[in-house]
């Protein structure tokens, strides 16, 4: 979600947006509308409004970076997630790349995006946390959307 709006927000600030294996909401939408399945489990576990870290064993993370994880992870805001975004398609002139890691749950979103208007599609066959699952396979594929 942050970074449709990020995007949104200064487009004139950028290149290219790309969602790498992310939320890619439309206006109205929020992340229970994109990944319903995580409703339960994340507000399950919030306190204070707060998410608190996912366990590295539930996002794709290997064993051997568990720990790196547990040490540089933070809450989340429950908001962040469960409220709307506005957009106004400000970001929409910006050229947007969609990047599924195919060992995750955000294929539906992949799906609804790939053949979408405006659409640079991408996949990596790994996990989710693709900056540690497929590091060098990662930043190639930036390094490529970048030039």
């Amino acid at each position: 979600m942050p970074v449709a709006v990020a995007a949104e927000r200064a487009p004139e600030r950028l290149a290219r947006v790309v969602y790498l294996d992310s939320f890619a909401p439309r206006d109205g939408d929020c992340a229970w509308t994109e990944r319903p399945d995580l409703e339960r489990f994340m507000t399950s576990h919030a306190e204070d409004g707060l998410i608190p870290p996912i366990p590295p064993e539930y996002v794709g993370a290997e064993p051997e970076h568990h720990h790196l994880l547990r040490e540089r992870q933070t809450t989340t805001p429950l908001r962040c997630l469960a409220e709307p975004v506005g957009l106004t398609g400000a970001a929409e002139a910006v050229p947007r790349t969609y990047v599924w890691c195919t060992k995750s749950g955000f294929g539906p979103i992949a799906k609804r995006v790939r053949g979408a208007h405006g659409w640079d599609y991408r996949e990596l066959d790994t996990k989710h946390m693709a900056m540690l699952t497929a590091p060098r396979d990662l930043a190639a594929l930036l390094l490529e959307l970048a030039a």
